[in-house]
């Protein structure tokens, strides 16, 4: 195998996989590459649980070092002095390169697990194991046992709990050794795309995924009516449609048969009118009914329970904002509510928003993901949720749809995200100013502030950076049906 010098680690090699291009990048230009704080929010939750599964084999030493030369040195050392559990070994070997969470005795011979931020096995967890079984096969060490771990599907809290109850163990020492044969190849392959330069001109296309860290280069030189970017377009008709040579909705032949979604960006894009508005925009927002409540929930969906009587995974509704418009062009008032302190914030959420939306006439919120909050509520009994709930359904207006079917600026690229929309169509409001950014962010926050990791100070200016983001989201909607009104 040869890399130009360089080693293959397991997250090197997945990224290859799923396009070689990644890898190409990866190498050779990584300044390109864009980590966000959803990704960096993620990376942290599995780290943090990397480390909690440690106690499955506790007493263990991590290796350290700086470099991989380090770890390499030292891992190697520890295993001389006859350490029975390491965390975090390092191996490399042919080109490969592999960091195993959990590194174990069994005798004479070893075994390994590797932890995973996640409650059901996939394709890519099994894929993982195989390749660090590779590299330690071969590598010299014997292999008696391999398993993923996993978050336990009823997850306890983690304080007074034991390890034992969080993590679910699964064996699959049987697939790596069959499989393992077969890696060598799958690198080659690989390795011969990257380094010929073919992997370099791959196009943007159905294969790119929204985590990827290229993304905003990849599709940065992309027409904005790229065939891409067409909603809900059939695999098979999308990739049809590039092996005849159409990469544009421009292209496309007018016969051809789309789904709605695409064939209304088509016509959008078709009539050369930007923004392009629909001919009942007009009627529709003239339903709106005043006052109008512009509504938005933060929630968390944490994998281990940080409240007690509750489930892993459950949803906590924890926060909202609102603003409110009295009447077109009149005045706006802003109510909000955050608990990061209560072990159930569901009853001091109701109670608050209650009276918010008790006058209203139009409650407009984003995505159907408000409906679910609500939901959740009512599932909860909590008192009075089941009135706001009612309120809502008679009175919901999801201010997504009108960037669905009745506006539509190239400049979506086949998205209504309102990230994707607020800065299209009120330039110069965004969310870059704000210290949490996204529902990622609010997400860890929670989670950090109920886990004890955000206290005095801290957690203060992290509850005021809660506020501020899910303003934000109301406000943005705020000025969003301005510009709406302002096209009819």
């Amino acid at each position: 195998m040869n890399s130009g010098g360089r080693r293959l680690s397991k997250s090197a090699y997945k990224d290859g996989v799923k396009c070689p291009k990644r890898l190409w990048l990866r190498w050779n230009q990584p300044e390109l590459g864009v980590v966000d704080e959803a990704m960096l929010a993620r990376a942290e939750i599995g780290q943090k649980i990397g480390i909690l599964a440690r106690g499955l084999n506790p007493g263990g030493g991590e290796v350290p070092g700086d470099s991989l030369s380090e770890r390499l040195e030292n891992t190697a050392r520890m295993m001389r002095e006859g350490h029975r559990v390491l965390y975090e070994a390092a191996f490399a070997i042919d080109g490969l390169f592999a960091q195993v969470d959990i590194l174990f005795r069994i005798g004479e011979t070893w075994g390994f697990r590797e932890v995973k931020s996640a409650k059901t096995v996939n394709d890519n967890h099994v894929k993982d194991a195989i390749f660090q079984y590779h590299v330690l096969n071969r590598s010299g060490l014997s292999i008696e046992r391999v398993e993923l771990i996993f978050v336990a599907q009823e997850t306890p809290m983690i304080e007074g709990s034991r390890v034992q109850d969080l993590f679910v163990p699964l064996d699959v020492t049987d697939i790596c050794r069959r499989e393992s044969s077969e890696l060598p190849e799958a690198v080659n392959e690989l390795l011969a795309v990257v380094e010929s330069g073919e992997a370099e001109k791959i196009r943007a296309g159905r294969h790119c995924e929204a985590t990827c860290p290229y993304l905003a280069h990849c599709f940065g030189d992309l027409a904005d009516d790229d065939l891409l970017f067409a909603p809900s377009l059939d695999k098979r008709k999308y990739q049809a449609l590039v092996d005849r040579g159409i990469h544009r909705m421009s292209e496309v032949p007018a016969d051809e048969e789309l789904s709605n979604k695409a064939e209304f960006v088509r016509r959008a894009l078709g009539s050369g009118r930007v923004p392009w508005v629909a001919p009942d925009l007009g009627r529709r927002l003239a339903a709106v009914k005043y006052p109008a409540v512009f509504l938005d929930f933060e929630t968390a969906s944490p994998l281990f329970p940080v409240n007690p009587g509750m489930k892993g995974g459950e949803l906590v509704v924890f926060q909202f904002s609102a603003h409110v418009l009295s009447e077109p062009g009149g005045d706006v008032g802003h109510f909000e509510f955050v608990d990061l302190d209560s072990d159930d914030p569901h009853l001091g959420l109701v109670e608050a928003l209650t009276p918010v939306l008790s006058g209203a006439g139009s409650v407009i919120h984003y995505s159907a993901f408000e409906k679910r909050c609500l939901t959740r509520l009512v599932g909860a009994g909590i008192p009075g949720a089941q009135e706001l709930l009612q309120k809502f359904l008679a009175s919901s207006v999801d201010m997504e749809d009108f960037f669905k079917d009745g506006v539509y600026h190239p400049k979506f690229r086949g998205k209504s995200s309102i990230k994707v929309v607020l800065p299209v169509m009120v330039p110069g409001l965004d969310y870059s100013d704000l210290q949490v950014k996204n529902g990622g962010m609010a997400e860890m926050s929670y989670v950090a502030a109920r886990s004890g990791e955000l206290v005095g100070a801290d957690l203060a200016a992290r509850r005021e950076a809660l506020l501020r983001y899910c303003e934000r989201d109301t406000f943005a909607m705020v000025k969003l049906f301005e510009v709406l009104v302002g096209l009819v």
